[in-house]
């Protein structure tokens, strides 16, 4: 059961340090030059799209899943 496998990933406190769970943005400052820096899923403008478009309504727990 798949659901099953990534409830499994998901609540597994081992894995705690290595899961993502909000988009992130970095930056590099080089004096008075501002980049911002896309290295990695999670620093991705797709991210930021999909976490501000998920219901806030709810009040439930949310997480994208990039699989």
């Amino acid at each position: 059961d798949p659901w099953q496998w990534i409830l499994s990933l998901v609540t597994d406190a081992t894995l705690a340090k290595h899961l993502i769970w909000y988009p992130v943005k970095k930056y590099l400052h080089d004096s008075n030059i501002v980049t911002q820096l896309y290295d990695d899923i999670d620093s991705g403008k797709s991210w930021w799209d999909i976490q501000t478009a998920l219901p806030s309504d709810l009040d439930l727990p949310h997480c994208f899943l990039p699989l």
